[in-house]
């Protein structure tokens, strides 16, 4: 398929881009095109890996230097889900734009995260950052490597301008690649988060409907003992809070009281 050949930008954008003063116009004409590609199909999301690797990479990169520097490393880390695929394309990208050491900093970083499950957990599926974890991260991924990321920028922009596959087109070449791109298989679905199907799974058994889940709490206090813990809305106007025992789920209402 033709969209896997090249690094397709729109000539158009591209020249909006540098007209606009962007520095970096070929990695945001990059990241706009890879985001069109992947969902140009309604009701779903196309197969990244039929998309050049280099594109897709250079756009995770990108995407992954914007949120860490709105939120740092834990913007990232909380705003992507820190998704394996997503966490596996920064990494080998940083080391293909040259970017060495960013590139071992965020392995040093990925290997910390998995070294030990309970924390792993706490800040990914509960967004609570563990001290020890913290302490780890803030030395692994230092203010001096995170202030050199618009240097990364640099180097992915330079990456893309002199990549043999790289293939700036009309826009309306463009168009008749995304036509195409639309008869491609979707990518699977991305698992649901764990908190996500414990409600889903206790408001079905309680006879409720989901309207939103609002927060959620690993140190809910439950019968003297701390314990995961997400509140949501229903749609009968009212809050719940499903709390964690183990293999089992508890509903109580807004007054602590358990639901029957």
């Amino acid at each position: 398929m033709r969209i896997g050949e090249h690094i397709w930008l729109g000539s158009e954008t591209v020249t909006r881009e540098r007209e606009s003063g962007d520095d970096w116009a070929l990695t945001h004409a990059n990241t706009l095109a890879v985001r069109e590609f992947l969902s140009c199909r309604d009701g779903g999301v196309i197969d990244a890996a039929l998309l050049h690797p280099d594109a897709v990479g250079a756009c995770e990169l990108d995407a992954f230097i914007g949120l860490s520097m709105r939120g740092g490393l834990l913007g990232h880390i909380w705003n992507s889900g820190w998704d394996p695929d997503t966490v596996a394309e920064v990494e080998r990208t940083l080391g293909r734009v040259g970017a060495t050491r960013h590139q071992e900093a965020f392995r040093a970083v990925v290997a910390r995260i998995d070294a030990v499950p309970e924390e792993k957990e706490l800040l990914l599926e509960w967004e609570v950052l563990p001290d020890a974890l913290g302490r780890d991260l803030a030395v692994l991924w230092s203010s001096e490597i995170e202030g050199d990321l618009f240097d990364v920028l640099d180097l992915n922009e330079a990456f893309l301008a002199g990549h043999p596959d790289l293939a700036v087109v009309p826009e309306a070449e463009l168009k008749v690649l995304l036509a195409e791109a639309e008869t491609l298989p979707m990518r699977p679905r991305r698992p649901v988060r764990r908190y996500v199907a414990v409600v889903r799974a206790a408001c079905a058994a309680a006879g409720l409907k989901l309207a939103s889940i609002q927060e959620r709490d690993p140190y809910f206090c439950f019968e003297g003992e701390p314990r995961r813990s997400v509140a949501f809305l229903a749609s009968d106007g009212r809050r719940y809070r499903a709390v964690i025992l183990g293999d089992q789920v508890t509903l109580v209402d807004d007054a602590g009281e358990e639901l029957r």
